[in-house]
């Protein structure tokens, strides 16, 4: 696995996403735990994602699976440079 932005040991989690319909039925948690999974058994130290500011479902998953605000923040790029996200990172 190629180290996510150059660094080392870390993998990112992005873009992931359960259909509507599909939601509520811990189907979001499951696609998180197959990630730790894999990364874990390629011997990665951390994955790091970036979830959208107000997501508050998608902050409650990435809480309660362990990822932790890193305190980077910052904007995607136009046309939707007024999304804001923040950083998480799950230290394995």
């Amino acid at each position: 696995t190629a180290p996510w932005r150059g660094r080392p040991g870390c993998a990112g989690l992005f873009s992931m996403w359960v259909e509507p319909q599909a939601r509520g039925r811990g189907l979001g948690g499951l696609l998180v735990d197959a990630v730790v999974g894999h990364a874990r058994d390629q011997g990665l130290e951390r994955i790091v994602l970036e979830v959208t500011d107000g997501n508050e479902a998608a902050e409650r998953l990435y809480a309660a699976k362990g990822f932790e605000r890193t305190g980077v923040t910052g904007s995607l790029p136009p046309p939707r440079s007024a999304i804001r996200e923040h950083q998480r990172e799950l230290l394995l």
